[in-house]
């Protein structure tokens, strides 16, 4: 059993590296995990429950695609004061639209995840 916990937010400040990425307009960050129940012999509800395997997906939308790239893998990821590392991308998809404009959706996974520590 897989489970999602999902945070948008269109106006993230994302960094890679410690460099902000440009043009980003909207940031969804998503925590996954298994779960595996725990049952004594004969209960009918789990004595308790294991979490296995918890990884983060981050997706960024970019309405630009700009010079500026997101590496293939071994990155940190900062968006709004938590940072991601472990990173790898797992996907890349660019998107012309009529006006002429490309837009991108980058696809990150990560393997932790910790809130920033100021000063």
């Amino acid at each position: 059993m897989n489970m999602i916990k999902a945070v948008s937010d269109e106006t993230a400040a994302v960094e890679i590296n410690s460099v902000p990425l440009g043009a980003v307009v909207r940031v969804q960050e998503f925590e996954l995990w298994s779960e595996h129940g725990v049952y004594g012999f004969g209960d009918g509800e789990p004595s308790a429950v294991l979490k296995y395997d918890k990884h983060y997906r981050i997706e960024l939308h970019r309405d630009d695609a700009v010079s500026d790239t997101v590496p293939d893998s071994d990155f940190a990821l900062g968006v709004n004061g938590r940072v991601y590392t472990g990173c790898c991308r797992t996907g890349l998809e660019r998107t012309k639209n009529a006006d002429g404009t490309v837009t991108e959706h980058i696809t990150v996974y990560a393997a932790k995840r910790r809130e920033a520590q100021n000063g």
